[in-house]
Protein backbone atom coordinates (compact mmCIF):
# COMPACT_ATOMS: atom_id res chain seq x y z
CA UNK A 1 0.00 0.00 0.00
CA UNK A 2 1.53 3.33 -1.17
CA UNK A 3 0.95 6.77 0.08
CA UNK A 4 -1.66 7.70 -3.30
CA UNK A 5 -4.38 6.31 -0.48
CA UNK A 6 -3.27 9.51 1.09
CA UNK A 7 -3.95 11.33 -1.62
CA UNK A 8 -7.31 9.93 -2.83
CA UNK A 9 -8.31 11.06 1.12
CA UNK A 10 -7.02 14.19 0.28
CA UNK A 11 -8.70 15.09 -3.07
CA UNK A 12 -11.93 13.63 -1.50
CA UNK A 13 -12.07 16.05 1.72
CA UNK A 14 -10.36 19.25 -0.30
CA UNK A 15 -13.59 18.57 -2.77
CA UNK A 16 -16.17 21.11 -3.02
CA UNK A 17 -19.30 18.98 -1.67
CA UNK A 18 -20.67 19.07 1.54
CA UNK A 19 -19.02 17.36 4.48
CA UNK A 20 -21.10 14.33 5.10
CA UNK A 21 -20.43 13.33 1.41
CA UNK A 22 -16.77 14.28 1.66
CA UNK A 23 -16.90 11.43 5.04
CA UNK A 24 -19.02 8.98 3.27
CA UNK A 25 -16.97 8.97 0.40
CA UNK A 26 -13.59 8.66 2.76
CA UNK A 27 -15.45 5.87 4.78
CA UNK A 28 -15.84 4.16 1.80
CA UNK A 29 -12.26 4.21 0.85
CA UNK A 30 -10.94 3.33 4.23
CA UNK A 31 -13.26 -0.03 3.94
CA UNK A 32 -11.80 -0.87 0.57
CA UNK A 33 -7.82 -0.05 1.06
CA UNK A 34 -7.42 -1.44 4.52
CA UNK A 35 -8.41 -5.12 6.32
CA UNK A 36 -11.62 -3.47 7.72
CA UNK A 37 -15.25 -4.21 6.90
CA UNK A 38 -16.80 -1.33 8.38
CA UNK A 39 -15.82 2.43 8.92
CA UNK A 40 -18.05 4.86 10.68
CA UNK A 41 -16.72 8.42 11.29
CA UNK A 42 -18.81 10.00 14.29
CA UNK A 43 -18.84 14.15 15.09
CA UNK A 44 -18.41 14.98 18.12
CA UNK A 45 -20.96 18.30 19.65
CA UNK A 46 -19.01 20.11 22.02
CA UNK A 47 -21.96 21.53 23.13
CA UNK A 48 -24.38 18.81 23.97
CA UNK A 49 -21.49 16.08 24.75
CA UNK A 50 -22.40 13.39 22.96
CA UNK A 51 -21.21 11.80 19.28
CA UNK A 52 -23.65 11.25 16.82
CA UNK A 53 -22.49 8.82 13.59
CA UNK A 54 -22.71 11.34 10.41
CA UNK A 55 -21.30 9.12 7.56
CA UNK A 56 -20.58 5.15 7.89
CA UNK A 57 -19.97 2.65 5.21
CA UNK A 58 -20.62 -1.37 5.99
CA UNK A 59 -21.43 -3.08 8.80
CA UNK A 60 -25.01 -4.19 7.90
CA UNK A 61 -26.53 -1.16 9.82
CA UNK A 62 -24.87 -2.22 13.35
CA UNK A 63 -23.24 0.94 13.80
CA UNK A 64 -24.13 2.84 16.96
CA UNK A 65 -26.08 6.31 15.91
CA UNK A 66 -24.51 7.90 19.16
CA UNK A 67 -22.22 8.00 22.03
CA UNK A 68 -22.92 9.89 25.14
CA UNK A 69 -19.57 11.27 26.12
CA UNK A 70 -17.45 8.62 27.78
CA UNK A 71 -19.87 6.00 26.83
CA UNK A 72 -18.50 2.79 24.50
CA UNK A 73 -14.54 3.12 22.79
CA UNK A 74 -14.87 6.03 20.80
CA UNK A 75 -15.47 7.87 24.38
CA UNK A 76 -12.23 6.17 25.65
CA UNK A 77 -10.56 6.97 22.82
CA UNK A 78 -11.38 10.50 23.08
CA UNK A 79 -10.35 10.86 27.01
CA UNK A 80 -7.41 8.78 26.83
CA UNK A 81 -6.43 11.07 23.39
CA UNK A 82 -4.94 7.96 21.73
CA UNK A 83 -5.58 5.37 19.35
CA UNK A 84 -7.45 2.25 20.44
CA UNK A 85 -6.92 -1.66 19.62
CA UNK A 86 -10.06 -3.80 20.61
CA UNK A 87 -10.82 -7.01 20.04
CA UNK A 88 -14.66 -8.83 20.87
CA UNK A 89 -13.86 -8.90 24.62
CA UNK A 90 -13.03 -5.17 25.73
CA UNK A 91 -12.10 -5.60 28.99
CA UNK A 92 -12.57 -2.87 32.00
CA UNK A 93 -16.31 -3.40 32.24
CA UNK A 94 -16.42 -0.84 29.12
CA UNK A 95 -19.56 -1.87 27.08
CA UNK A 96 -19.65 -1.02 23.29
CA UNK A 97 -22.89 -2.44 21.10
CA UNK A 98 -21.21 -1.04 18.12
CA UNK A 99 -18.45 -3.76 18.50
CA UNK A 100 -21.63 -6.78 18.19
CA UNK A 101 -20.81 -8.99 15.65
CA UNK A 102 -17.03 -7.91 15.41
CA UNK A 103 -13.74 -9.44 15.98
CA UNK A 104 -11.68 -6.52 16.07
CA UNK A 105 -11.55 -2.58 15.88
CA UNK A 106 -9.71 0.24 15.46
CA UNK A 107 -10.19 3.39 16.61
CA UNK A 108 -8.98 7.03 16.59
CA UNK A 109 -9.97 10.48 17.99
CA UNK A 110 -10.15 12.96 15.60
CA UNK A 111 -8.63 16.03 17.12
CA UNK A 112 -6.22 18.74 16.44
CA UNK A 113 -4.27 19.55 19.75
CA UNK A 114 -6.69 19.96 22.38
CA UNK A 115 -9.87 20.45 19.65
CA UNK A 116 -12.01 17.57 20.19
CA UNK A 117 -14.26 16.98 16.20
CA UNK A 118 -15.23 12.87 16.92
CA UNK A 119 -13.78 9.73 16.28
CA UNK A 120 -12.76 7.25 13.44
CA UNK A 121 -14.26 3.61 13.93
CA UNK A 122 -12.83 0.99 12.30
CA UNK A 123 -13.94 -2.66 12.50
CA UNK A 124 -13.31 -6.45 11.19
CA UNK A 125 -15.89 -9.31 11.35
CA UNK A 126 -13.19 -11.30 11.60
CA UNK A 127 -9.58 -11.34 12.92
CA UNK A 128 -7.35 -9.63 10.15
CA UNK A 129 -3.76 -9.67 10.16
CA UNK A 130 -1.98 -6.90 11.79
CA UNK A 131 -1.80 -3.22 10.46
CA UNK A 132 1.77 -2.63 8.87
CA UNK A 133 4.21 0.27 10.71
CA UNK A 134 3.22 2.23 7.71
CA UNK A 135 -0.56 1.52 7.44
CA UNK A 136 -0.81 2.69 11.37
CA UNK A 137 1.13 6.13 10.21
CA UNK A 138 -1.33 6.46 7.46
CA UNK A 139 -4.10 5.96 9.08
CA UNK A 140 -3.07 8.53 11.39
CA UNK A 141 -2.65 10.84 8.44
CA UNK A 142 -5.71 10.35 7.49
CA UNK A 143 -7.47 10.48 10.78
CA UNK A 144 -5.79 14.73 10.71
CA UNK A 145 -6.91 14.93 7.07
CA UNK A 146 -10.76 14.22 8.27
CA UNK A 147 -10.37 16.23 11.59
CA UNK A 148 -9.11 19.25 9.70
CA UNK A 149 -12.01 18.38 6.92
CA UNK A 150 -14.67 19.05 9.90
CA UNK A 151 -12.57 21.75 11.24
CA UNK A 152 -12.44 23.70 8.15
CA UNK A 153 -16.25 23.35 7.36
CA UNK A 154 -17.03 24.32 11.19
CA UNK A 155 -15.06 27.69 9.85
CA UNK A 156 -16.64 28.11 7.45
CA UNK A 157 -20.33 27.67 8.96
CA UNK A 158 -19.34 30.18 11.35
CA UNK A 159 -18.13 32.51 8.84
CA UNK A 160 -21.44 32.28 6.72
CA UNK A 161 -23.49 33.23 9.80
CA UNK A 162 -21.20 36.02 10.92
CA UNK A 163 -21.32 37.29 7.44
CA UNK A 164 -24.82 36.82 7.22
CA UNK A 165 -25.30 38.86 11.19
CA UNK A 166 -23.18 41.46 9.75
CA UNK A 167 -25.20 42.28 6.59
CA UNK A 168 -28.46 41.72 8.67
CA UNK A 169 -26.65 44.91 10.95
CA UNK A 170 -25.95 46.78 7.86
CA UNK A 171 -29.14 46.70 6.50
CA UNK A 172 -30.41 47.82 10.07
CA UNK A 173 -28.30 51.14 10.12
CA UNK A 174 -29.22 52.13 6.81
CA UNK A 175 -32.39 51.97 7.67
CA UNK A 176 -31.69 53.37 11.02
CA UNK A 177 -29.82 56.57 8.86
CA UNK A 178 -33.22 56.61 6.64
CA UNK A 179 -35.99 56.30 9.95
CA UNK A 180 -33.78 59.44 11.61
CA UNK A 181 -33.94 61.50 8.44
CA UNK A 182 -37.15 60.79 8.19
CA UNK A 183 -37.76 61.78 11.96
CA UNK A 184 -36.11 64.67 11.72
CA UNK A 185 -38.37 65.99 9.03
CA UNK A 186 -41.35 64.47 10.35
CA UNK A 187 -40.70 66.77 13.50
CA UNK A 188 -39.90 69.91 11.89
CA UNK A 189 -43.09 69.43 9.09
CA UNK A 190 -44.98 68.62 12.75
CA UNK A 191 -43.66 72.39 14.02
CA UNK A 192 -44.88 73.88 11.10
CA UNK A 193 -48.29 72.36 10.87
CA UNK A 194 -49.32 72.64 14.54
CA UNK A 195 -49.54 76.78 14.49
CA UNK A 196 -51.89 76.90 11.62
CA UNK A 197 -53.55 73.56 12.37
CA UNK A 198 -54.52 75.43 16.31
CA UNK A 199 -55.95 78.40 14.27
CA UNK A 200 -58.03 76.32 11.92
CA UNK A 201 -58.95 74.35 15.03
CA UNK A 202 -60.11 77.76 17.03
CA UNK A 203 -61.82 79.21 13.94
CA UNK A 204 -63.74 76.41 12.99
CA UNK A 205 -64.95 75.98 16.62
CA UNK A 206 -66.15 79.52 16.45
CA UNK A 207 -68.11 78.76 13.60
CA UNK A 208 -69.77 75.97 14.75
CA UNK A 209 -71.31 77.95 17.10
CA UNK A 210 -72.89 80.06 14.65
CA UNK A 211 -74.71 77.62 13.06
CA UNK A 212 -77.78 75.10 14.38
CA UNK A 213 -77.82 71.37 13.88
CA UNK A 214 -80.40 72.12 11.43
CA UNK A 215 -78.52 74.24 9.20
CA UNK A 216 -77.24 72.63 6.00
CA UNK A 217 -73.76 74.07 6.88
CA UNK A 218 -73.32 72.23 10.45
CA UNK A 219 -72.12 68.67 9.16
CA UNK A 220 -69.20 70.20 7.34
CA UNK A 221 -68.40 72.27 9.91
CA UNK A 222 -68.24 69.53 12.53
CA UNK A 223 -66.43 67.39 10.30
CA UNK A 224 -63.79 69.96 9.92
CA UNK A 225 -63.58 70.43 13.44
CA UNK A 226 -63.31 65.91 14.24
CA UNK A 227 -60.38 66.54 11.77
CA UNK A 228 -58.32 69.12 13.11
CA UNK A 229 -58.80 66.96 16.33
CA UNK A 230 -57.29 64.13 14.73
CA UNK A 231 -54.44 65.70 12.75
CA UNK A 232 -53.95 67.34 16.34
CA UNK A 233 -53.38 64.05 17.97
CA UNK A 234 -51.15 62.91 15.08
CA UNK A 235 -48.78 65.88 15.14
CA UNK A 236 -48.59 65.40 18.98
CA UNK A 237 -47.55 61.71 18.22
CA UNK A 238 -44.76 63.11 15.83
CA UNK A 239 -43.52 65.52 18.18
CA UNK A 240 -43.81 62.73 21.17
CA UNK A 241 -41.44 60.46 19.21
CA UNK A 242 -38.89 63.17 17.83
CA UNK A 243 -38.49 64.98 21.14
CA UNK A 244 -36.19 63.55 23.85
CA UNK A 245 -37.96 64.24 27.49
CA UNK A 246 -36.43 64.44 30.46
CA UNK A 247 -37.64 61.88 32.70
CA UNK A 248 -37.71 61.95 36.20
CA UNK A 249 -37.95 59.08 38.09
CA UNK A 250 -39.38 58.05 41.49
CA UNK A 251 -40.10 54.88 43.04
CA UNK A 252 -43.52 53.86 42.53
CA UNK A 253 -45.27 50.48 42.85
CA UNK A 254 -46.25 48.31 39.36
CA UNK A 255 -49.32 47.06 40.42
CA UNK A 256 -50.85 51.12 41.14
CA UNK A 257 -49.55 52.22 37.83
CA UNK A 258 -51.62 49.26 35.93
CA UNK A 259 -54.67 49.79 37.98
CA UNK A 260 -54.68 53.41 37.49
CA UNK A 261 -54.13 52.97 33.66
CA UNK A 262 -57.15 49.95 33.47
CA UNK A 263 -59.35 52.82 35.25
CA UNK A 264 -58.96 55.43 32.49
CA UNK A 265 -60.50 52.56 30.03
CA UNK A 266 -63.21 51.55 32.23
CA UNK A 267 -66.14 52.88 30.00
CA UNK A 268 -64.31 52.03 26.57
CA UNK A 269 -63.90 48.05 28.06
CA UNK A 270 -67.94 48.31 28.97
CA UNK A 271 -68.76 49.76 25.39
CA UNK A 272 -66.77 46.74 23.61
CA UNK A 273 -68.04 44.20 26.04
CA UNK A 274 -64.64 43.00 26.66
CA UNK A 275 -64.07 40.70 30.14
CA UNK A 276 -60.83 42.08 31.86
CA UNK A 277 -58.67 39.06 33.64
CA UNK A 278 -56.43 41.02 36.25
CA UNK A 279 -53.72 39.17 38.15
CA UNK A 280 -51.30 41.20 39.96
CA UNK A 281 -48.81 40.84 42.73
CA UNK A 282 -49.88 40.69 45.98
CA UNK A 283 -46.98 42.28 46.79
CA UNK A 284 -45.60 45.58 46.27
CA UNK A 285 -44.21 45.52 42.46
CA UNK A 286 -41.37 48.59 43.42
CA UNK A 287 -39.65 50.30 40.04
CA UNK A 288 -37.86 53.72 39.60
CA UNK A 289 -39.94 55.36 37.05
CA UNK A 290 -41.50 58.27 35.24
CA UNK A 291 -44.65 57.91 36.48
CA UNK A 292 -46.05 59.90 33.70
CA UNK A 293 -44.50 58.42 31.17
CA UNK A 294 -45.00 54.74 31.77
CA UNK A 295 -48.73 55.87 31.98
CA UNK A 296 -48.24 56.57 28.45
CA UNK A 297 -46.46 53.48 27.32
CA UNK A 298 -49.08 51.04 28.86
CA UNK A 299 -51.95 53.36 27.78
CA UNK A 300 -50.58 52.54 24.06
CA UNK A 301 -50.81 49.14 24.80
CA UNK A 302 -54.19 48.98 26.80
CA UNK A 303 -56.07 50.79 23.49
CA UNK A 304 -54.29 48.92 21.18
CA UNK A 305 -55.47 45.71 22.86
CA UNK A 306 -59.08 46.94 23.39
CA UNK A 307 -59.05 48.16 18.69
CA UNK A 308 -58.10 44.80 18.44
CA UNK A 309 -61.49 43.42 20.25
CA UNK A 310 -64.10 45.59 18.36
CA UNK A 311 -66.47 42.83 18.80
CA UNK A 312 -65.93 41.77 22.49
CA UNK A 313 -63.15 39.66 23.87
CA UNK A 314 -61.02 38.63 26.81
CA UNK A 315 -58.20 41.34 28.04
CA UNK A 316 -55.34 39.77 30.42
CA UNK A 317 -53.11 42.09 32.57
CA UNK A 318 -50.37 40.36 35.00
CA UNK A 319 -47.53 41.56 36.74
CA UNK A 320 -45.13 40.18 38.89
CA UNK A 321 -41.63 39.45 40.13
CA UNK A 322 -38.81 37.33 38.16
CA UNK A 323 -35.56 37.99 40.12
CA UNK A 324 -34.50 41.45 39.44
CA UNK A 325 -36.89 42.45 37.20
CA UNK A 326 -41.15 42.96 36.95
CA UNK A 327 -42.88 41.73 34.55
CA UNK A 328 -45.54 43.11 32.83
CA UNK A 329 -48.11 40.96 30.54
CA UNK A 330 -50.65 42.49 28.49
CA UNK A 331 -52.57 39.51 26.60
CA UNK A 332 -55.86 39.97 23.83
CA UNK A 333 -57.90 37.95 22.45
CA UNK A 334 -57.97 39.73 18.95
CA UNK A 335 -56.91 37.78 16.62
CA UNK A 336 -53.15 38.79 16.58
CA UNK A 337 -51.02 40.55 13.85
CA UNK A 338 -50.49 39.22 10.51
CA UNK A 339 -47.52 37.14 10.72
CA UNK A 340 -45.81 39.42 8.09
CA UNK A 341 -46.12 42.77 10.11
CA UNK A 342 -44.70 41.40 13.39
CA UNK A 343 -41.12 41.96 12.71
CA UNK A 344 -42.02 45.82 12.04
CA UNK A 345 -44.76 47.07 14.71
CA UNK A 346 -41.96 48.88 16.63
CA UNK A 347 -41.00 50.21 13.71
CA UNK A 348 -42.21 53.99 13.15
CA UNK A 349 -44.88 54.62 10.69
CA UNK A 350 -45.74 50.92 10.57
CA UNK A 351 -48.80 50.64 11.64
CA UNK A 352 -52.36 48.17 10.91
CA UNK A 353 -54.99 50.72 11.83
CA UNK A 354 -56.81 52.72 8.65
CA UNK A 355 -56.16 55.84 10.56
CA UNK A 356 -53.15 54.98 12.81
CA UNK A 357 -50.09 56.88 13.02
CA UNK A 358 -47.87 54.02 13.20
CA UNK A 359 -45.90 55.78 16.34
CA UNK A 360 -47.71 54.10 19.55
CA UNK A 361 -45.70 51.18 19.56
CA UNK A 362 -42.41 52.92 18.86
CA UNK A 363 -42.85 55.59 21.73
CA UNK A 364 -43.87 53.12 23.98
CA UNK A 365 -40.59 50.79 23.39
CA UNK A 366 -38.69 54.70 24.09
CA UNK A 367 -39.84 55.03 27.00
CA UNK A 368 -39.34 51.54 28.14
CA UNK A 369 -35.71 51.69 26.89
CA UNK A 370 -35.54 54.97 28.98
CA UNK A 371 -36.32 52.90 32.26
CA UNK A 372 -33.75 50.03 31.14
CA UNK A 373 -36.21 47.80 30.07
CA UNK A 374 -37.49 45.83 27.23
CA UNK A 375 -40.29 44.75 25.29
CA UNK A 376 -41.35 42.28 23.16
CA UNK A 377 -44.65 40.41 21.18
CA UNK A 378 -45.70 36.91 21.07
CA UNK A 379 -47.88 36.71 17.87
CA UNK A 380 -50.80 34.03 18.08
CA UNK A 381 -51.86 34.95 14.80
CA UNK A 382 -55.81 33.69 14.89
CA UNK A 383 -55.96 33.97 18.41
CA UNK A 384 -54.15 37.03 19.93
CA UNK A 385 -51.11 38.91 21.48
CA UNK A 386 -49.52 39.37 24.12
CA UNK A 387 -47.09 42.50 24.68
CA UNK A 388 -44.58 41.18 28.03
CA UNK A 389 -42.54 43.95 29.23
CA UNK A 390 -39.88 44.10 31.80
CA UNK A 391 -38.27 46.35 34.03
CA UNK A 392 -35.80 46.56 36.76
CA UNK A 393 -36.99 46.18 40.18
CA UNK A 394 -36.37 49.55 42.57
CA UNK A 395 -34.09 47.14 44.46
CA UNK A 396 -32.30 45.32 41.92
CA UNK A 397 -29.41 47.31 40.41
CA UNK A 398 -30.69 47.52 37.32
CA UNK A 399 -33.04 50.10 37.70
CA UNK A 400 -32.82 53.78 36.10
CA UNK A 401 -31.50 55.00 38.76
CA UNK A 402 -28.77 52.30 39.32
CA UNK A 403 -24.99 51.87 38.10
CA UNK A 404 -25.51 48.53 36.38
CA UNK A 405 -26.08 48.79 32.62
CA UNK A 406 -27.75 45.14 31.77
CA UNK A 407 -30.98 44.41 29.95
CA UNK A 408 -33.25 41.65 30.40
CA UNK A 409 -33.07 38.94 27.51
CA UNK A 410 -35.58 39.56 25.16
Amino acid sequence: MGYDILTKVIEITDADIELLRKLKKAARLLVREFPFDACAVYEWNDKEKFFKNVASFGGRGRNVARYEDNEGLPGRAMKLGRTLKAGANIGKGLVDKGLTGFESALILPLKDGKNRFGALYLKAIKKTRPLTAKEKKLLHVIALQIASSIKSDRYIKSLDAAYGELNDIRVRLVNAEKLMALGELSAALAHEIKTPLVSIGGFASRLKKKFDEASPYYPYVEQITKEVVRLESIVSDILNYANEKTSRFAKKDMNSIINETLGVFEEAIKISKIAVRKSLSQEPLPIMADEEQLKIAFDNLIANAIESMDSGGTLSVSAARNGDWVTVEITDSGGGIEPGLVSGIFDPFVTTKEHGTGLGLPITRKIIMRHRGSIDVANDYGRGTTFRVKLPSADSGYAAHGKKTLYPER
